[in-house]
């Protein structure tokens, strides 16, 4: 059966379960830059424990039907980040940011924002934590390094932590509205999209490759045409010495 993917921007804003958009996307992105180490369908089951536990559902089937919206959309983001081409997953990552930063402002308001910002920031600390010398050896084009003043991706990642906390100091001070740093919202959170997926893709790089093994050989019946082309039988040819024991170990 074909895995189903949803479109996230589609995410319902008023799903009456009360789960909040960036938390699925999110998880799902650090999900996706684990270690190979790791176990993914572990993380899965925890976060799900973990955002279930703060709702309160009237029956199993709605708690059926949150978990669906839940592990559609992990499922998706997780395709899109895996490359699969028949993901549903914008390829506009603009569109993504700017769903997720209105829904957060227009749903949870300045704290919901400071809490996505929060949760940005330990984004990018874990991607540091497991990709910080592969980064740092992947450096910016000059147009991106002039623009930002850092030569790679590693200071790049520094970067945006010291910028969404400086946004959520500022954010933090008293009369600062959220709908006035949608923009920045939508800049940090495009960022931690882009080095999710570099992270991830420096992850598969870093799997182990599969060893190839040699197909077995068809074992020759004694009564066969030998393989070598002597045109007499395995028995009588390369089989004659097959069931033969010898004492020192070696052919003669």
């Amino acid at each position: 059966m074909k895995n189903k993917t949803v479109n996230i921007t589609d995410f319902p804003h008023d799903n009456p379960y009360g789960i909040r958009m960036y938390e699925v996307l999110l998880f799902s992105m650090k999900n996706m830059v684990l270690p190979s180490e790791h176990n993914p369908a572990r993380h899965l089951n925890l976060f799900m424990s973990e955002i279930f536990s703060r709702k309160e559902l009237p029956d199993m089937e709605e708690a059926q039907k949150a978990v669906t919206l839940v592990m559609d959309t992990y499922n998706s983001i997780s395709r899109f980040f895996m490359k699969d081409k028949d993901n549903s997953f914008p390829s506009d990552v603009a569109a993504i940011t700017e769903a997720v930063v209105n829904n957060v402002v227009d749903v949870y308001g300045k704290k919901g924002l400071i809490e996505l910002l929060h949760k940005c920031i330990s984004g990018f600390e874990f991607i540091l934590e497991h990709y910080e010398d592969e980064l740092f050896a992947l450096e910016l084009n000059d147009k991106t390094a002039g623009e930002t003043g850092v030569a790679d991706y590693a200071e790049l990642c520094e970067m945006m932590c010291r910028v969404a906390a400086k946004t959520v100091a500022e954010l933090s001070e008293k009369g600062k509205r959220a709908a006035a740093y949608r923009h920045m919202g939508c800049f940090i959170l495009a960022n931690l999209i882009m080095l999710a997926d570099i992270a991830n893709s420096i992850r598969i790089l870093n799997m182990p490759k599969p060893v190839r093994q040699e197909a077995k050989k068809d074992k020759i019946g004694r009564n066969e045409p030998c393989s070598c082309g002597s045109r007499l039988k395995y028995k009588k040819c390369c089989g004659k010495n097959d069931n033969v024991v010898y004492l020192n170990q070696t052919k003669p």
